[in-house]
């Protein structure tokens, strides 16, 4: 018999994200490569990010984040829908797209406990990557994780990380006020894309964002 050689630690991880990337996107079919760019899926192909060779547990959550957010989006996220509605101004593009991420994501983390804490974990590191931990003064940049940790928690229940109770400080009573009413909204339709969408963009011009004519149809 030939003998097979043992399977190494990364190996194993392609083996078992390839797996799970398929069971949350719900896409069986769809073929997985592990490239050095960005993970993306194109047409019947996910590009994954190449595993690691030393990994800590934390870091592992990170990594598995990453692949869940795309698998949710895969699962739940029309492009066809996307695209008729996303703003053309860069500045109201970000927020619609941090509110529709909320979303997908959300659907997913609320069926799937072990997908929840992965992306707890990627959200974290990326507002401690951020400094929002010791933040003190107010940045427009800040505004689109301001409305998507809002929406988070007004959809989906989800708490503020610790790291980002300075962010929430800062922002909450200015912009929570004037969008809660359309959170609650926003809530009502995390199924249909197409009206979250609509809700979305009357959100954005609550806050004053320039959305185009063609998107407010």
């Amino acid at each position: 018999d030939l003998l097979v050689p043992p399977e190494s630690k990364t190996e194993l991880l392609k083996r078992v994200s390839a797996a799970t990337f398929k069971a949350v996107a719900k896409s069986p079919e769809i073929s997985i490569n592990f490239h050095k760019g960005s993970p993306k899926v194109d047409q019947d192909t996910a590009y994954l990010p190449e595993t690691p060779s030393k990994i800590t547990s934390e870091q592992l959550r990170e990594y598995r984040g990453t692949l869940d957010s795309l698998a949710l989006r895969e699962r739940y996220h029309d492009k066809k829908i996307f695209a008729s509605h996303v703003p053309q101004n860069a500045e109201a593009r970000s927020v619609f797209e941090a509110i529709e991420q909320v979303r997908y994501e959300g659907l997913g983390a609320r069926r799937m406990i072990g997908v929840a804490k992965n992306l707890t974990a990627l959200i974290s590191e990326d507002y401690r990557a951020k400094g929002y931990e010791t933040i003190t003064k107010k940045d427009n940049e800040q505004i689109s994780d301001v409305i998507s940790l809002l929406a988070r928690e007004a959809l989906f229940g989800v708490k503020i990380p610790k790291n980002a109770e300075p962010l929430m400080n800062l922002w909450r009573a200015k912009i929570l006020p004037k969008i809660e009413k359309k959170l609650a909204k926003l809530n009502q339709s995390v199924h249909d894309q197409n009206e979250f969408s609509h809700i979305t963009n009357d959100i954005l011009r609550t806050l004053e964002f320039t959305i185009d004519d063609d998107t407010s149809s």
